[in-house]
C-alpha cells in the first residue's frame, strides 16, 4: 500500500529521527561531562538513572496523549484533542511534581539503592554531587512534562517536522555546543554543565507549550 507507507514514512520517520537525536545528543552531553573526571561521570549517571523514576512513566502518558489526539483529529474533533492533552498533562505533571519534591527533600533516599554494593571515597564523592544534581533535575522536571505531553500531541496530530527540527536545534545551540565550549576553552565545573541541561529542558517545554497554544496543530 504505496499511500499508506508513504505516510508512516512521512510522519513516523521525523518522529523516529527526534527520539535519535534527542539520546544522541544526551549521550554527547555525557560524554562531555566526563572529560572533567571519573567522579563527576559517576555522579551525572547516578543523578541520570534515578531521573528514569521521573520520566519514563510520563513518556508513557505521553504515548497514550499522541494516540488520543490522533483518533480525535481523525474524527474532525480538535476541541477533544485538546482536552485529553490537558489531562494527559494533569497526570504528568502532577507525577512530576510528587518526584520533584522528592528530588528536593529526600535526595539521598533515591541515591541509598547504589550505595548497597559501593563502598569507599569515590562513591561517596559522587553520591554527594549526585544529590545537588538531583535538585537540579527536580528544578526543571515540571517544564519536562510541558516537553514530553505537548511534543507527544504535536506528533500525534501530524506535526511531527516541526519537533524534529526544533528539539535538534535547541538540544545543541543551548545544551550540547556550549557545553563543549566551555569544556574545551573554559574550566567549568559539573553544575555548570548541568545547567546547560536545565536551561534546554525549560526552553523545549515552554517552545514545545507555545507551538501548542497557537492551534496549528489542530489541522
Amino acid at each position: 500500500d504505496r499511500i499508506l507507507f508513504g505516510r508512516l514514512i512521512r510522519y513516523g520517520g521525523p518522529n523516529g529521527l527526534t527520539f535519535c537525536l534527542d539520546m544522541g545528543a544526551f549521550t554527547l552531553f555525557m560524554l562531555i561531562i566526563g572529560r572533567l573526571g571519573t567522579i563527576e561521570l559517576a555522579a551525572s549517571n547516578l543523578a541520570s538513572n534515578i531521573n528514569h523514576l521521573a520520566f519514563m512513566p510520563v513518556i508513557g502518558c505521553g504515548m497514550a496523549v499522541s494516540t488520543m489526539v490522533g483518533q480525535r483529529l481523525g474524527r474532525n474533533a480538535p476541541a477533544e484533542a485538546e482536552y485529553c492533552t490537558w489531562t494527559g498533562f494533569h497526570l504528568g505533571g502532577c507525577y512530576m511534581a510528587v518526584m520533584s519534591l522528592g528530588y528536593l527533600l529526600v535526595p539521598a533516599w533515591f541515591l541509598s539503592p547504589f550505595g548497597l554494593r559501593s563502598q569507599g571515597a569515590d562513591f561517596e564523592a559522587a553520591s554527594a554531587i549526585a544529590v545537588h544534581l538531583l535538585r537540579i533535575v527536580a528544578v526543571y522536571c515540571m517544564f519536562d512534562a510541558f516537553y514530553m505531553i505537548f511534543t507527544a500531541t504535536l506528533k500525534g496530530a501530524g506535526d511531527t517536522r516541526y519537533t524534529l527540527w526544533m528539539s535538534a536545534l535547541l538540544a545543541w545551540s543551548t545544551m550540547v555546543v556550549p557545553a563543549a565550549i566551555a569544556v574545551i576553552w573554559f574550566d567549568p565545573g559539573i553544575y555548570v554543565l548541568w545547567a546547560f541541561l536545565c536551561t534546554y529542558i525549560i526552553i523545549a517545554g515552554l517552545v514545545f507549550f507555545a507551538r501548542f497554544r497557537s492551534g496549528r496543530w489542530k489541522s
